[in-house]
């Protein structure tokens, strides 16, 4: 199972991909355009095929970020609802 998480990295990291069990764990830099966010991810998964990283399958990898949409998504309408001045 992959899960993408969000956190300041170190200057010109854009993505850090980790193992924890049996899972991977893929931090990407808040803010980043989806260009960026698409290089960051283009090289996490260049990486682990050179054996430098986590394997990061192309499928558990589309679920992850379709997840992280759903939640990015349901955040913003939460937000939308709370600040609706309702009169």
């Amino acid at each position: 199972m992959i899960r993408i998480r969000y956190r300041d990295l170190p200057p010109g990291l854009h993505a850090l991909a980790e193992v924890t069990g049996q899972s991977a764990i893929i931090y990407l830099l808040p803010g980043l355009t989806a260009a960026q966010r698409k290089a960051a991810l283009r090289r996490l998964r260049h990486e682990a095929r050179m054996g430098l990283g986590p394997m990061l399958p192309a499928t558990h990898l589309a679920v992850a970020l379709t997840a992280d949409r759903a939640r990015a998504a349901a955040r913003n309408l939460i937000a939308i609802v709370r600040l609706h001045p309702w009169r």
